[in-house]
């Protein structure tokens, strides 16, 4: 928790996230400091059980309902209920300070909002 109290006694492979929407990602899969190591991350609940049997590429905290993940080398959204909200079809994903999401494919670079939906580039 926030003061440094262990939460359960579970233990994962490497790396874990902070809780946010009821759920922290963990490290599921280790392959040592390996150039192209094969890593997976799933999603815990606030009593340290797996949320989810998926596993992904890579994952990001949730927020504001959803989290980005990788599958292979694309990326997408989910929702708390491990739904996709938007497949795993950009080759980048970021959040931005103001709550979209910043998308890239094939060079170019777009924004969505936490359903999919494009929204105002900066310059609008």
């Amino acid at each position: 928790d926030k003061k440094g109290n262990r939460l359960f006694d579970k233990e994962f492979e490497g790396a874990a996230g902070s809780f946010s929407n009821g759920y922290a990602y963990v490290m599921t899969k280790y392959d040592g400091f390996v150039p192209d190591a094969h890593h997976k991350w799933s999603y815990i609940d606030k009593q340290g059980e797996l949320a989810t049997e998926m596993e992904f590429d890579s994952a990001k905290s949730f927020r504001k309902g959803v989290a980005i993940v990788k599958l292979g080398n694309q990326w997408g959204l989910i929702n708390t209920k491990f739904e996709f909200v938007v497949p795993c079809e950009y080759d980048d994903m970021e959040w931005l300070e103001d709550g979209r999401i910043q998308i890239q494919k094939n060079g170019e670079t777009g924004y969505i909002d936490i359903h999919g939906n494009v929204v105002k580039s900066e310059e609008d």
